[in-house]
């Protein structure tokens, strides 16, 4: 244990994607040559074998007051060359009360095997509250694709123009609500309807029939419109959620970000849970950690589960995890390996 917390000072030191000196000097009477190519130049060969140095530190937060102190980290460091590298991880949650309640470290040989696949072995220690674990490790790491649904080109293309025309429809009764035209039937947008009819004196139902379009000062034809109508079923909410994600993947992390508004330059973990609720219409206004715990439904869901502690959130969408902690992997918050959800309280979005 201690080998591995004197190392992860060391390579931080090293400062972040610093590179350090090659290890075997350019030869300048190297001749590299091509068909076609001048024989008479020179030029100097790739340097695989140069070290490099990269640390992030992930997360970084705590919270003091409220009946109980919490703190909790996750980062990761490694050192090596192209094809070969030395990893430390660590990540962990603790309460005030002293101890960590959960925690790992890892200090693993890198290999890369494939242009996208590294396999890594090594040691892995658990924390907890009772007693400690070590293990062996083996895996691999990889990159995860974009997700998408799998449809036939012509339902795809018919699918697509009725969402759209509605997702219009949603845009043009918001901007005449005067509030954020994103083309989401959501809560936000439900109660804002609701407030117009009263003052109206029209029914309050949060329903955009004809009445409330010509109140609207809209003549025409114009779809009957309510709360989840601005997406196809089930199947729609959960692409418009992935597509949300996809939006999002590989911004940088900023703690605190998409808290005041879903629309942000970057997003932290709850920011980025948040995020991906709203455009799916589970979600009104951003949620940090903590209130994340009580969030919709109790449990996972059927296609939709949130993860949440005091110092951290994350999702899984159709059986892929959406987390900031997976970035440090391959840069994008999309992840093909899943975690523990020990510590964590599981919560859905209703009917999802």
């Amino acid at each position: 244990m201690s080998t591995t917390r004197n190392i992860l000072p060391a390579l931080l030191a090293l400062g972040i994607d610093g590179a350090a000196q090659a290890q075997t000097p350019a030869n300048p009477e190297l001749k590299i040559t091509m068909p076609g190519m001048d024989t008479s130049s020179t030029m100097p060969p790739v340097m695989d074998n140069q070290i490099f140095a990269h640390a992030l530190l992930d997360q970084a937060e705590g919270r003091i007051g409220g009946g109980q102190n919490a703190f909790r980290w996750e980062g990761q460091a490694w050192i090596g060359t192209d094809y070969d590298k030395l990893w430390l991880k660590s990540e962990g949650f603790a309460l005030g009360r002293g101890g960590v309640e959960d925690g790992q470290n890892e200090l693993l040989y890198d290999r890369a095997i494939t242009t996208y696949v590294d396999l890594q072995v090594g040691v892995r220690t658990d924390w907890d509250s009772g007693t400690g674990r070590t293990w062996a490790a083996l895996g691999l790491r990889g990159h995860h694709p974009l997700l998408k649904a799998r449809r036939s080109h012509r339902a795809t293309h018919h699918r697509s123009r009725h969402r759209a025309s509605r997702g219009s429809a949603v845009r043009l009764l918001q901007r005449r609500l005067g509030i954020p035209a994103d083309g989401i039937f959501g809560p936000g947008t439900a109660r804002a309807l609701r407030s117009f009819q009263r003052r109206h004196g029209l029914t309050a139902d949060g329903v955009a029939g004809p009445a409330t379009w010509a109140a609207l000062g809209l003549r025409g034809h114009h779809p009957l419109l309510h709360r989840g109508h601005s997406g196809g079923g089930a199947i729609g909410v959960i692409e418009r959620g992935i597509a949300a994600a996809n939006r999002i993947a590989r911004l940088p992390y900023v703690y605190g970000g998409g808290h005041r508004s879903f629309h942000d330059s970057g997003y932290d973990c709850s920011g980025s849970v948040s995020y991906v609720l709203h455009a799916m219409g589970a979600l009104s206004h951003p949620l940090d950690s903590s209130a994340l715990m009580h969030y919709g439904s109790p449990g996972p869901g059927r296609w939709v589960s949130v993860y949440s502690n005091p110092g951290h959130a994350n999702m899984m969408i159709r059986g892929r995890r959406f987390d900031t902690s997976a970035q440090w992997r391959g840069g994008s918050r999309w992840s093909l390996f899943d975690r523990s959800s020990a510590g964590y309280v599981v919560r859905h979005p209703p009917g999802l």
